[in-house]
């Protein structure tokens, strides 16, 4: 946990009743933030070096924050950082909605509208716009006790295996790892989908537990997985929307309209940088890999196609789901993909019919 000291006797005197209260007097606030994953990851790591510099350059000597922050899951672990912003365990997190398929649904778009594009700051600033322009998006965070600040993104996935791969026939029968969500886009090209994650990836495809897996080069290349699934073919799938920075409402509340205002702004600055940051990573890893010894293709535009048409309509399932829930699916649905297109995106599918 790294604690930024600006008022320590307010903040210890906090702590030591395990009390955070928003405003400890008109103008001072104390904001525990957290994630629970490490600060080595950019959208983590770029809350100390972006998110809270920035906050802090729009509202000095006009207020003061006490700055917490509780990395690694030291407060709130992966899957967990939904509730404890709700609940006012801390103040404000960094939510993965990835793994929040009920509670979170809207949220999951873009793992159900899979092949789009691969640039992760365009990816992010149009779910940005997408909540500022459709109200159940936001409602949906609201809904748990939250207030939505900036958009999380992920580059790219594409296929690490241990075999070649110039088709989706190539795919036929074979083990590939690949986690929640990202599991269903290996339905209808004859693989089977196991699941993993990082703490097990090397040691299963070693072991030939599957045979490679569907990730992201900022994800492969720091875990060594191009050791053992040296064929990297991109396939395009689109950079994912994964989460977003949220504020408690009570807290949010308690903050007079120029904090907001920083927060919004910093919240944009962040997205950027993140987004930046992710792809330069993203670019390094792949050059990288490849002086390692990796092979790198990139699966002919047929064959994504082809691979895109044989999927099921995870979209239109989606749809169900929500509506179900008296959510305005089928809208977001037909919005996104219409803001895809009117921003350039080249859809090879039509999602949701």
């Amino acid at each position: 946990m790294i604690m930024r000291r600006k008022n320590l006797a307010a903040l210890i005197l906090a702590a030591g009743f395990g009390l955070h209260s928003p405003a400890a007097q008109a103008d001072t606030f104390s904001i525990n933030v957290a994630s629970g994953s490490p600060p080595v990851v950019p959208w983590v790591k770029m809350i100390s070096e972006v998110f809270i510099p920035e906050v802090d350059k729009r509202i000095e000597g006009a207020h003061t924050i006490n700055w917490i922050e509780s990395y690694s899951g030291t407060v709130a672990k992966v899957g967990g950082v939904l509730e404890a912003v709700e609940s006012g365990l801390i103040e404000m997190g960094q939510v993965y909605a990835i793994f929040e398929q009920d509670k979170l649904i809207l949220q999951n778009i873009t793992y159900m509208t899979p092949f789009g594009s691969d640039d992760l700051e365009l990816v992010t600033r149009m779910i940005g716009e997408m909540h500022d322009e459709h109200p159940a998006l936001k409602q949906a965070w609201e809904d748990n006790g939250q207030v939505f600040i900036a958009p999380i993104g992920l580059d790219t996935h594409y296929l690490a295996t241990n075999f070649p791969v110039s088709s989706i026939d190539d795919l036929q029968g074979r083990k590939i790892g690949g986690a929640g969500t990202i599991a269903n886009w290996l339905n209808g090209v004859g693989a089977t989908a196991v699941a993993g994650n990082f703490s097990v990836h090397y040691n299963n495809i070693k072991t030939g537990v599957y045979d490679g897996l569907l990730n992201f080069s900022s994800g492969i290349f720091p875990n060594r997985l191009h050791e053992v699934a040296p064929q990297l073919t991109r396939v395009d799938f689109g950079a994912q929307f994964v989460g977003a920075l949220t504020v408690n409402a009570d807290t949010w509340d308690s903050f007079p309209d120029d904090v907001k205002s920083a927060f919004l702004e910093a919240g944009e600055v962040y997205r950027l940088q993140v987004a930046k940051a992710l792809q330069n990573f993203a670019a390094m890893a792949e050059t990288k890999m490849a002086e390692e010894g990796a092979t790198q293709t990139r699966l002919p535009a047929t064959e994504r196609e082809r691979w895109a048409t044989a999927m099921p309509d995870l979209a239109a399932g989606w749809v169900a789901r929500a509506e179900a829930k008296g959510l305005p699916a089928q809208e977001i649905l037909d919005a996104w993909q219409e803001k895809q297109r009117s921003n350039g995106v080249e859809l090879i599918r039509t999602w949701g019919q």
